[in-house]
């Protein structure tokens, strides 16, 4: 049976995989998982990126002795130097191509690829990702732009 960590952890790594499919202007290169990126020799961090993680411990409903739905709060966090910026990362991630009808980003994310015997209930967005001002910790900048979108995945898992 997987834990809660390791349902998060595969949620992060499907993200991860959907991502490089994605081909909105402005994506930056990696997705990266539960980290801050690798810093250069000077010891800052170029602009833009985005990180993904999880947040609390996320919710586990048995189905039956095997089966069980589990719920898990990805955050999705985009770090610009502009708020355009920002804002046109966070919108690339909800639909890849900037255009809603066309389904294709995290807020449709059916094509996340799970592994066997677990089947995607849903993805819903539970925050807008409003973009904010924060102090900049990252690149040397005074200031950085941050987007932070997060979302409820709910996985079936076959325990069989």
């Amino acid at each position: 049976m997987s834990t809660p960590a390791c349902v998060a952890s595969t949620i992060v790594k499907a993200v991860q995989d959907r991502y490089t499919a994605f081909a909105f202007a402005g994506k930056p290169v990696i997705l990266y998982a539960d980290e801050v990126p690798t810093r250069t020799a000077s010891g800052a961090v170029t602009l833009p990126f985005i990180v993904v993680t999880t947040r609390g411990e996320g919710r586990v409903e048995p189905m039956s002795e095997l089966d069980r739905v589990e719920t898990v709060r990805l955050v999705v966090r985009a770090y610009a130097a502009s708020k355009t910026d920002a804002a046109a990362i966070a919108k690339g991630v909800m639909y890849d191509t900037m255009n809603p009808a066309d389904r294709d980003g995290l807020d449709d994310a059916a094509a996340l690829t799970l592994p066997s015997g677990w089947s995607l209930n849903k993805v819903e967005r539970a925050t807008p990702g409003a973009v904010t001002q924060e102090r900049d910790k990252f690149t040397g900048a005074e200031f950085v732009y941050k987007a932070e979108l997060s979302y409820d995945v709910e996985v079936c898992i076959n325990g069989t």
